[in-house]
């Protein structure tokens, strides 16, 4: 992708002529995630859209779209699903996705500890959403409590999602014919949920990387 004029949307507008922005949810480094609407169909959506100064950062563009790309290809109950994406006319590069009702596990984890009946429920949803991706030779490289999101159900349970795929890596056969997005020795992940390899920027990359991070988690 070359370099685009991205631009924000105000609160109110209709993106795409799809996508209503109601309010702001959080913003990160590169992006700021909304809640809004399908105009069309009623349904609320989270709308993530890039930030107009990474415009200039190839390397985010093509993350993005990498995103994209493998959470479209990947069909799980515990990962988080994306409706569409896009650059529409009025200068956002987004992706609309579901909204979900809860809240991180790192917020969670500030009220207190949990219970080793919960902790083995949460580590199971992901495990099955990990299992899911690594079929796909996706490897998450980017699993902490904050991407860990605990969805309330209409029947009072739990449902484990697994976000933010900003940073996955495609291995095997696949991945050899991608372009990559991280130099060589460049650690990328969050130090604190890092295997060794991914520590020291190996091109090491395996399935048992995110393992570990769970298992830390």
């Amino acid at each position: 992708m070359s370099t685009i004029r991205l631009t924000l949307p105000n609160l109110g507008q209709v993106i795409d002529n799809r996508y209503r922005i109601d309010a702001e949810l959080k913003g990160g480094t590169y992006g700021m995630v909304y809640r809004g609407a399908d105009v069309k169909t009623g349904q609320a959506v989270a709308v993530k859209v890039l930030l107009p100064s990474a415009a200039s950062n190839i390397a985010v563009l093509q993350r993005f779209e990498r995103e994209v790309q493998v959470i479209q290809e990947i069909s799980h109950p515990n990962i988080i699903e994306i409706f569409h994406a896009g650059l529409s006319p009025e200068g956002c590069l987004y992706y609309a996705m579901e909204y979900l009702e809860g809240f991180d596990l790192g917020t969670r984890l500030k009220q207190g500890r949990l219970s080793v009946k919960g902790a083995a429920m949460i580590a199971l949803q992901a495990l099955m959403a990990l299992e899911e991706a690594h079929r796909h030779d996706v490897i998450h490289r980017d699993l902490k409590p904050e991407n860990i999101f605990l969805q309330n159900t209409p029947e009072r349970k739990i449902r484990v999602r697994v976000l933010d795929f900003g940073i996955a890596k495609i291995v095997g056969e696949r991945g050899e014919n991608l372009p990559r997005l991280t130099l060589r020795n460049e650690a990328c992940g969050t130090p604190s949920y890092m295997a060794p390899e991914q520590i020291i920027g190996s091109d090491e990359i395996s399935p048992a990387t995110d393992l570990y991070a769970l298992g830390l988690l």
